[in-house]
């Protein structure tokens, strides 16, 4: 087990469930039963919910080589969806920032770089960490959500691999998870709608694999996605 608000049993019946759902959703599509213009929507939602069991198996434990090379194709095809559904005027800096980070942690930051770049530019998206996540530049634009990512900044601009450590442990132990009081995902280990797939800063992963930090020191810290950092495939 990764996680450590949820058992093992939980996570069983949730990707059980989940799974079931993708049946359920695939069937309808096999059998020509969705209408024409949904059949995209039903195949984002299937992509969704292969995302939502791929965090549900790193928090119950799975090996992570075996669940990340079995959903790089889907994330593949999710990053496809993003432009159709990515709007300047409604879109979700925290989704989009997880999605990047995600990419950052498959190895897929070429392919990230490809989709978001037009995207932030056609928009008039500038942003710091966008920037440092996608171009691994540290530049000197604004934060578009100050708390708690300017606590990220820090950590870049910083001297020594100790003081970036130390920066990235307070981030995760004291910063992250209270800030993100007004994300969908917040206390959702409390729903009675088993919704709970695991609470995971990627962007901590992200950012520390581009720096090379020596994260050893964060290993089991709560909210760390320590194997995806040193995901190889």
């Amino acid at each position: 087990m990764r996680d450590q608000i949820k058992n093992k049993d939980y996570f069983d019946i949730f990707i059980d469930e989940n799974q079931d759902e993708i049946e359920f959703y695939q069937g309808k599509l096999n059998n020509n039963e969705v209408k024409e213009e949904r059949i995209n929507i039903i195949k984002n939602e299937i992509r969704n919910i292969r995302l939502e069991i791929f965090y549900a198996q790193y928090s119950r434990g799975d090996g992570f080589e075996e669940i990340a090379k079995s959903y790089v194709e889907d994330f593949k095809e999710k990053l496809n969806t993003i432009p159709s559904l990515f709007h300047s005027k409604s879109y979700s800096y925290v989704a989009n920032l997880e999605i990047m980070s995600l990419g950052i942690l498959l190895n897929l930051g070429d392919l990230v770089r490809e989709v978001y770049e037009p995207l932030l530019k056609t928009a008039n998206i500038n942003d710091w960490l966008y920037d440092f996540i996608l171009l691994e530049k540290n530049t000197d634009k604004i934060l578009l959500w100050e708390e708690p990512y300017n606590l990220i900044r820090n950590l870049v601009n910083a001297e020594g691999e100790k003081t970036k450590v130390s920066i990235l442990k307070d981030y995760l132990d004291n910063r992250w998870y209270k800030a993100n009081i007004e994300v969908g995902w917040y206390d959702s280990h409390k729903s009675k709608q088993d919704t709970y797939t695991g609470y995971w800063s990627l962007e901590s992963g992200a950012v520390a694999k581009i720096l090379g930090l020596d994260d050893s020191s964060l290993k089991g810290q709560q909210y760390y996605p320590y194997d995806m950092v040193h995901f190889k495939g």
